[in-house]
């Protein structure tokens, strides 16, 4: 791949975790994980990553067909500011999975000037909602840009790593706000609740997309990866079936069913509650993200700068 593509580790990140333990959203666990090396490397067999692209990959697919991914779901009343990012990105992933060889060409172009325009809008003061619309956007341009078999769309990409990361923290900025002094769903009845739990579930799963995907790439690209102090403190809820719901009165009856369903925990210990669970209630996003990490404990050699080696299990 194309050497002048900048050199990212983790130290080079400017990441705010302070807004993990923000209420309602990350809950009170921080645990051990926090203390892993900030230098700390993964390698995974070529099959297994390759594997975890192509899932990566079928979010496009999942966008141009149903309208939705593994990370992005909406509420009834998004039309609005679907207009905006969503609606388009869903006919740009449509014209990308129906390229040809003859319309390739003019159809890369039409994409990186539409992701262009979509960066220079990231710099716009949003609101919450407006700022996940842009946000879940861009993630779908990462996805179909960063696995691009052309060199120069994978370039594009690669190089608004850190113009997404501070619309990322902007985004949270915009999340204190509103879990601060609520606005767009300040009331408690049943379907505040769900609206809020739903918005907050696509931040965690938007937050956790583009770094897995960022995860990815970066090991495709350099042969390691150098994520894992990142990636396994973000949060995530553990059981998919609140995701799954199709209305906000299956959502609320399973809520009722079992606490911990509602838990929101850090991405590792997610893993630990899958296997525990014989893998139950997953949905397609969890799955990725235990695909992920299962073969770490035969595959995965960790690092850190003084070149000591180990194999490890999570």
């Amino acid at each position: 791949m194309p050497s002048q593509w900048p050199d990212y580790s983790v130290q080079d990140f400017d990441i705010d975790f302070s807004w993990l333990n923000t209420k309602e959203f990350f809950g009170t666990y921080l645990g051990f994980y926090n203390n892993l090396p900030p230098d700390m490397t993964v390698q995974i067999q070529p099959f297994n990553l390759n594997q975890l692209v192509r899932r990566i990959q079928s979010s496009i697919c999942s966008m141009a067909e149903d309208a939705q991914t593994p990370f992005v779901k909406l509420l009834h009343h998004d039309e609005e500011t679907i207009d905006t990012f969503l609606d388009e990105t869903l006919v740009v992933c449509a014209a990308y999975v129906n390229r040809t060889k003859h319309n390739i060409t003019a159809l890369n172009r039409t994409i990186a000037r539409k992701y262009i325009k979509l960066m220079h809008t990231l710099s716009d003061y949003m609101s919450l909602d407006v700022m996940l619309h842009a946000l879940q956007a861009t993630i779908l341009f990462e996805i179909m840009l960063l696995f691009d078999e052309d060199a120069s769309m994978r370039n594009l990409a690669g190089h608004h790593f850190t113009t997404i990361e501070a619309a990322m923290k902007d985004l949270q900025q915009r999340l204190s706000e509103e879990l601060a002094y609520p606005t767009l769903y300040p009331g408690d009845d049943s379907t505040s609740r769900y609206s809020r739990w739903l918005m907050l579930e696509n931040i965690r799963r938007l937050v956790i997309a583009h770094w897995i995907v960022k995860a990815a790439y970066t090991h495709l690209r350099d042969g390691y990866c150098t994520l894992v102090p990142v990636l396994v403190r973000l949060p995530l809820t553990r059981s998919g079936d609140l995701w799954t719901a199709s209305t906000e009165d299956e959502w609320r009856l399973k809520t009722q069913e079992e606490q911990s369903k509602v838990a929101v925990v850090p991405y590792i210990e997610a893993l630990d509650y899958w296997v525990t669970n014989d893998c139950n209630n997953m949905d397609e996003f969890q799955i990725m993200l235990f695909e992920a990490c299962k073969t770490m404990p035969t595959t995965a050699e960790w690092r850190t700068n003084s070149s000591k080696v180990r194999n490890e299990t999570y």
